[in-house]
């Protein structure tokens, strides 16, 4: 059957997991940590990914002012993590002492070694496994003797929230309509391209000017108003030499 791959439009990636999943894991574990006495001023945070999750995840634990690392594999998303002013470095140089929040959708990517040295260890989005929590050894954490909710002590090591599920939802409410909403219209625009066009078996990229169709609708209920290209350039993003380079080459 033909799929739409709405997880990678622009309009969802860039806006649900950046700004949605980024605020709403940032705040679920603030919550958390809060009814701990522990607070994300001035911790010290390393962000596992530096994709849109991790952009986001990052950008609010910094608006907090929680100082901010970045661990990332993709040397292009490291060096994007360093031009934005995180420190970057490796996961077991980063982590003792840290925050540790997992915003790689990939599973093991906090194991026992990382669990042991870090101070607390949330996963943002999440799959099964992205913890190693198998032979943790998980107790509920307490406070005055009384239990936190979502708040686990691993073994002799870190604490662990939500038992390393996906934190907005297992420990909140997830993300805001304000910004599922364009998560929402992508879908529908999918649909409505499932409907109207007889696409082959396979996986479709969705469309680019469906995504523009999605934004200027989100615009449009903002009463936002923006500028429309005019024919030059509509022109120059055709062809973006500048004219001398044309001219040489012709």
């Amino acid at each position: 059957i033909p799929v739409v791959a709405v997880n990678d439009a622009p309009m969802k990636t860039a806006f649900d997991n950046r700004y949605g999943t980024g605020q709403s894991c940032v705040f679920a574990i603030g919550d958390v940590l809060d009814r701990a006495g522990i607070g994300l001023r001035d911790q010290t945070a390393v962000v596992i990914g530096y994709g849109p999750v991790g952009e986001g995840v990052a950008a609010h634990l910094r608006a907090l002012r929680a100082e901010v690392a970045v661990a990332e594999t993709d040397p292009v998303r490291a060096l994007r993590a360093a031009h934005d002013g995180y420190a970057t470095g490796r996961l077991r140089d980063l982590a003792p002492g840290s925050l540790v929040i997992s915003a790689t959708g990939a599973p093991h990517t906090v194991d026992a070694a990382i669990l042991r040295v870090a101070r607390i260890v949330a996963v943002a989005g999440g799959v099964p496994g992205e913890v190693d929590v198998d032979r943790a050894g998980l107790r509920a954490y307490e406070r005055d003797g009384i239990a936190i909710p979502h708040l686990d002590r691993a073994g002799d090591g870190a604490l662990l929230l939500a038992r390393g599920g996906c934190v907005n939802l297992a420990a909140a409410e997830g993300n805001p309509i304000e910004i599922m909403d364009l998560s929402f219209a992508v879908q529908l625009s999918a649909v409505a391209l499932l409907l109207r066009n007889a696409l082959p078996p396979g996986v479709h990229p969705f469309p680019a000017e469906a995504d523009r169709e999605v934004a200027r609708a989100a615009l449009t209920a903002r009463a936002e108003r923006i500028d429309v290209p005019g024919s030059a350039q509509r022109h120059a993003q055709q062809d973006w030499r500048s004219p001398r380079y044309r001219a040489a080459s012709a």
